[in-house]
């Protein structure tokens, strides 16, 4: 083992003999209201519509402001206004990802369930064509469709 090899290994060697057990942080559930059976991919659109409803209200606060300002306070409201449209674009987008994958886990089951009776499908066919294609099942159909026609054209006739 090299020189710089020795160097870069001893400080993960070090970590890893003093690290032991570690705590996780169970930090709270940010959305406290959200309820905790919704607290999965199936709340996905209750918080969109949460997000929704708070931007709402930010967007409705007046903008603009009384009486005189000073340079470096136009810049201030300049850099708070710029703040607040962009905290908008964000929140649009992270409500649109979250409509978005909301959409897709819904559409998920339906296309496992085309998957799931597309493999089914194949497999039957499979086997279908293995029986049609059997000699043995062709003379058992072509003698059990003689005996039916046997059986009905002696009924018939024969009274």
């Amino acid at each position: 083992m090299d020189i710089l090899t020795q160097e870069f290994l001893a400080p993960s060697v070090e970590k890893s003999e003093k690290s032991q057990k570690r705590e996780v942080d169970t930090t709270p559930f940010p959305l406290w209201w959200l309820d905790k059976s919704k607290r999965n991919i199936e709340g996905l659109r209750e918080i969109a519509a949460h997000l929704d409803t708070q931007m709402g209200t930010i967007r409705s606060f007046p903008s603009g402001v009384k009486g005189n300002v000073t340079e470096v306070e136009k810049q201030i409201l300049g850099l708070q206004s710029n703040n607040a449209h962009a905290i908008a674009v964000l929140a649009e987008v992270v409500q649109s990802a979250l409509l978005i994958i909301a959409d897709e886990h819904e559409q998920s089951f339906s296309q496992r369930f085309k998957r799931a009776a597309l493999k089914e499908w194949t497999d039957t066919k499979f086997i279908a064509n293995r029986v049609w294609g059997n000699p043995l099942f062709k003379i058992l159909s072509a003698l059990s469709t003689i005996a039916f026609l046997y059986a009905m054209l002696s009924r018939f006739l024969g009274k």
